[in-house]
């Protein structure tokens, strides 16, 4: 699942990916992370390479929904 609003943090603005049970309706934010657009200066420089990159970020949260890291 993905939330419906976009959170800033020190790393850029995303949004948070989770893992919901739809039969039963409940939230797992183990494992949640945020998706962040890179910088547009390190995008258009992806545009020119040969590597599959998609020109984002993902910080990986704690419990708390804090970031604890990028990758």
């Amino acid at each position: 699942m993905e939330s419906n609003y976009s959170y800033t943090n020190e790393y850029g603005t995303g949004k948070i990916h989770y893992y919901m049970n739809v039969r039963a309706g409940k939230i797992s934010y183990y494992d949640a992370k945020m998706k962040i657009s890179a910088p547009k200066s390190i995008r258009d420089r992806l545009k020119y390479t040969k590597t599959d990159k998609d020109g984002f970020w993902i910080a990986d949260l704690d419990e708390n929904l804090i970031p604890i890291g990028v990758r």
